[in-house]
């Protein structure tokens, strides 16, 4: 009679047969971790890879993933990591889907991807590797990526033809032989196996005839694209502000030279009256001097002219007058503003009218705002006196 225990007994030994297989795969991959560890000697990666690298679908070690407890994926991409991993450094990872290296300083041969089974992409891109392309590695049913670009590698390329292969990279290598005539290999471009053993060739030859620039030059050239595109819009800047420039220096020597100047000629209407003893140019020669505008101000605009003998003088076009002012009126004004003395103000030195234009004429004064003419380059200590209209009413009228 068979024992009522007996199925009990199967059933822990079971569970413990389990259980001891689970710990001891938990323990080798943690332990191949470790070894990786050891070989790239990184500060980071030795603070951070420590304790419990898995607990069921997480994992608290940096570029690990886990799920029910087994690695997943190792991503250490552009860390700078240094060193040559043994070629079975990753024998005990079955679990293993993912796995990239990529932008780092790994050297030494490929790790062998034998008893990875379940891997669909690798990412060895832009290191230092050597040595052949596992030849195992067609064995990988499902891998689907495997990026080997820009390092040393050398032989020929394996008979890959997974269906699921759709990212498949070996440029920048020294890779030699025909490239295998599969349907997986012949269906990617020659970007692909760009920049390899002079040998390298498909059973068409296509291949060997494209020369594909390296990444780095590509970059040099589009660099020195935008540099070129920028100096031509600083020259096209600089030419503009040149022409604006040149256009605001001969508005008053354009003002001054319209046609009306010679249509409202009458008795000494070309000729500059001067106020004082001012004398010395006429009006021709300002009307060749060199020009600049200054600014606009309510009743006109102000240009600096330089004459021949290097005095410079501040031309002030009028506008905003009455329409029909007439030169006896225009003439009384002028003799009011001459009237006014002071310290702070130019004296006029001459004046002009016509019909349509009505020109005053000051000497130019250097830094000749209001500021400087009653401080000249001292620096002075002044306060702005923000009192409102109606605090100064409380003040002076209590």
């Amino acid at each position: 009679m068979e024992s009522p225990l007996l199925p009990k007994y199967l059933l822990v030994v079971i569970l413990f047969s389990h259980c001891s297989t689970t710990i001891a795969q938990y323990e080798q991959e943690r332990d191949t971790l470790y070894a990786l560890k050891h070989t790239f000697n990184d500060p980071f990666l030795n603070d951070n890879w420590n304790g419990l690298h898995c607990y069921k679908n997480t994992s608290f070690w940096y570029g690990i993933q886990c799920i029910n407890g087994r690695i997943t994926s190792i991503l250490l991409e552009n860390r700078g990591l240094s060193g040559n991993p043994s070629a079975v450094s990753l024998l005990v990872l079955s679990e293993l889907v993912t796995l990239s290296f990529k932008n780092n300083l790994v050297y030494g041969n490929i790790m062998d991807f034998c008893y990875n089974h379940k891997l669909k992409d690798i990412d060895l891109s832009e290191n230092m590797l050597e040595g052949p392309i596992p030849p195992c590695s067609i064995n990988l049913e499902l891998l689907r990526s495997l990026q080997l670009q820009q390092n040393h590698l050398s032989g020929m390329i394996p008979e890959f033809n997974q269906a699921g292969l759709t990212v498949f990279n070996v440029s920048y290598n020294n890779i030699s032989g025909p490239i295998p005539g599969t349907t997986t290999l012949r269906s990617f471009t020659a970007d692909s196996y760009a920049n390899n053993g002079p040998n390298m060739c498909d059973p068409l030859c296509h291949f060997s005839e494209i020369n594909t620039p390296a990444p780095i030059e590509s970059k040099k050239e589009s660099i020195a694209i935008v540099f070129l595109v920028l100096d031509i819009i600083g020259l096209v800047t600089v030419i503009l502000l040149l022409i604006l420039y040149c256009k605001r220096s001969s508005k008053f020597k354009n003002l001054i030279k319209r046609r009306h100047f010679e249509e409202t000629r009458d008795g000494d209407g070309m000729k500059l009256v001067f106020l004082a003893d001012d004398g010395g140019f006429e009006l021709n020669e300002l009307m060749g001097a060199g020009a600049e505008g200054l600014g606009k101000g309510v009743c006109g605009d102000s240009y600096k002219a330089t004459l021949n003998d290097g005095v410079a003088v501040v031309v002030k076009q009028l506008r905003g007058l009455k329409p029909l002012m007439s030169k006896e009126e225009f003439m009384k004004m002028v003799r009011m503003i001459a009237d006014q003395k002071h310290p702070n103000l130019l004296p006029l030195m001459a004046y002009w009218c016509s019909k349509d234009v009505k020109l005053l004429v000051y000497r130019y004064a250097k830094n000749g705002n209001l500021f400087n003419r009653l401080h000249g380059d001292q620096i002075i200590n002044y306060v702005f006196f923000t009192f409102s209209i109606d605090r100064d009413k409380l003040i002076f009228n209590p």
